[in-house]
């Protein structure tokens, strides 16, 4: 811009200039939820500190007030007299933007639907809620009988809503609880799920249906509650998985592999897995997923091979067709400390050399290994295969940085 040196007095810049730059800022934090919760809160905070027209300047930028945060907890909300204390305010000075919500607390989340009236719900984008544990009903003597477990209690639709993000310790009841949120969250097209609450599964009367629903993101659940959790809706658009899963559970999914769970599985092109992975579970997850193109795999465990898990995927001419895993894969990513090429090389050749399956186009090794020991990949790159470096953190995860506060 004339006139705006390089090395100018930020103080300096033209008010639509300035703006700009906090506009720019924000947008840098909101795709990081430990950011977005406290540099957020703090950058605003310090905006209206440095002087009255820093302040004017923020006031007159809606697009820093679309992240909404509402909660008690001090440490993430803590109290300044720069910022909101109420949500009508926040509202206000959004203008028409579009809205990020983040909600902290059982208590606070069963407030949205009374202090958000429909105009302001049509502009709500992205839901965040936290849900701690400590908001839950103590256990009653054990002469009185068990309450219901509750349920996230958003008693309408949000019309708007593209993204939804539940980072739990407890406060859902179960697979009902969940089918039963979702079901008026029908216009959603991510899902995140962060803590499942084990519990028995009971299936719900009947699943969801979500239309629009592309790409979901289970992190430290079993794979017993992976399967509960995709058994509360059916999602025909579902192309996206990725599931950090937790020890424990050896043969959980098919014990709640149900017909949503399944229906769901089979329309998934990109599938993600990371933890503690075991053969069972990889074969019955891989098995519900046909159609899977892209099988990223990230291996917690350092004291086994990462072969004894994954040789299943090669195949041989006498192979029948339904004991073939995954036969549309085309790219294969593993990551794991006792990785080796050699182990690879029979599940390549043998996917090129068999006509019923997908020939495998690309791989990702460990992004340590292909630096360190480029020598060792030749033989694999001569068979015509792209060979590539990464890590876990570079799968595209749809709400990669959206992490736990």
């Amino acid at each position: 811009m004339p006139g705006v040196g390089l090395n100018g007095d930020i103080a300096a810049l033209p008010n639509e200039l300035l703006s700009m730059v906090f506009e720019s800022y924000v947008a840098s934090w909101e795709t990081d939820v430990n950011a977005a919760w406290g540099e957020l809160w703090k950058f605003l905070s310090t905006v209206g500190r440095v002087s009255m027209h820093w302040r004017d300047i923020s006031l007159g930028t809606p697009l820093l007030w679309r992240n909404i945060f509402y909660g008690d907890n001090e440490e993430y909300c803590p109290a300044d007299e720069h910022l909101p204390g109420d949500i009508q305010t926040w509202l206000t000075r959004s203008s028409e933007s579009p809205i990020c919500l983040w909600v902290l607390g059982l208590a606070r989340v069963r407030e949205l639907d009374d202090l958000l009236a429909t105009p302001a719900k049509n502009r709500v984008r992205d839901i965040h809620l936290y849900l701690e544990s400590e908001l839950i009903p103590p256990p009653p003597a054990s002469e009185e009988p068990a309450p219901i477990p509750p349920t996230i209690p958003l008693r309408t639709s949000w019309p708007a809503l593209k993204h939804l993000s539940l980072s739990m310790r407890q406060g859902i009841e179960s697979a009902r609880g969940l089918a039963n949120l979702i079901s008026k969250l029908t216009t959603i097209e991510t899902l995140h799920i962060e803590g499942w609450p084990t519990g028995p599964f009971v299936p719900p009367p009947e699943a969801a249906l979500l239309p629009h629903l592309r790409s979901i993101q289970l992190v430290d659940v079993y794979a017993f509650d992976c399967g509960m959790i995709l058994s509360c809706f059916t999602a025909p658009r579902l192309r996206t998985m990725s599931m950090m899963l937790i020890s424990g559970e050896e043969e959980g999914l098919p014990a709640t592999l149900t017909a949503a769970c399944a229906f769901n599985l089979a329309n998934v092109r990109e599938l993600s897995l990371l933890g503690r992975l075991r053969a069972v579970i990889l074969q019955s997850i891989l098995r519900a997923a046909p159609c899977t193109t892209t099988l990223s795999l990230a291996f917690k465990d350092r004291q086994h091979s990462a072969f004894t898990h994954v040789d299943f995927l090669r195949v041989t001419a006498t192979t029948t067709i339904d004991m073939i895993y995954v036969p549309a894969l085309e790219e294969l990513k593993i990551d794991h400390q006792m990785f080796w090429v050699n182990p690879l090389m029979p599940i390549v050749q043998s996917r090129m050399e068999l006509p019923t399956v997908s020939s495998l186009k690309k791989i990702g090794v460990p992004l340590e290994f292909e630096m360190s020991y480029a020598q060792m990949l030749v033989p694999l790159r001569a068979l015509g295969v792209e060979v590539v470096g990464w890590i876990p953190d570079s799968v595209p995860y749809f709400l990669d940085k959206r992490r736990r506060i």
